[in-house]
């Protein structure tokens, strides 16, 4: 009976420390989660706090690179129009320049055509003027020609007259019968005349325009 009693108290004071240690146990286990819990949430927390730090700095260098991206868009622009300012100015300036060479090529020309003129008048007056001078020197030569059988025709009209007065002269010694005593050189006559009027003839024609 003792013994029945003992061992169903050893029974209770074994179960009462079971269960004490059941409860020891549980609330341990029952912390452990707690804290578990709190470290977990305390994680995670700073896990959003990193996630939403990370997406500020994300965000921030997204900004940053479109700011960067505007900038480096407006500075290609602004070469763009540069180079195409620069590319308008220099075709500009090919412009004027073929048109400044163009009219200094047309008044080059101008001016050589001009000269061309100018030489081709000067040598067409200088051969007016050298045929003038030929046509007064052979007009001059035909004149000094004309001249010289003029005078030659003059020597020989002389000539022919005082063959003539010889001539003449010879009618005065006649003889008894009438007859000249010197007979008339009808020949010399004859060529005297020929002579003087081939001289003038010659005198008129060369006396011709």
């Amino acid at each position: 009976m003792d013994k029945f009693k003992d061992i169903s108290r050893h029974f209770r004071v074994t179960r009462c420390l079971v269960l004490s240690l059941l409860v020891v146990i549980v609330s341990a286990c029952t912390s452990n989660a707690t804290e578990d819990r709190i470290r977990a949430e305390e994680a995670a927390f700073e896990t959003h706090q990193r996630a939403e730090q990370l997406a500020a700095q994300t965000q921030a260098a997204q900004e940053r690179a479109r700011i960067a991206q505007r900038q480096l868009d407006e500075r290609e622009r602004q070469i763009e129009q540069e180079r195409q300012a620069q590319a308008e100015r220099a075709r500009e300036q090919a412009e004027e320049q073929a048109r400044a060479e163009r009219e200094r090529t047309a008044a080059i020309a101008r001016e050589r055509d001009q000269a061309q003129r100018r030489e081709a008048a000067q040598v067409a007056r200088i051969s007016a003027l050298e045929a003038e001078i030929a046509a007064a020197r052979a007009s001059t030569q035909r004149l000094s020609a004309a001249n010289a059988r003029l005078e030659q025709a003059v020597q020989a009209a002389q000539e022919l007259l005082e063959v003539l007065n010889s001539e003449q002269s010879k009618y005065a010694n006649t003889n008894a019968a009438g007859q000249l005593e010197l007979p008339l050189d009808k020949d010399r006559v004859l060529l005297l005349e020929s002579r003087k009027d081939t001289l003038k003839a010659e005198a008129q024609a060369l006396a011709q325009p």
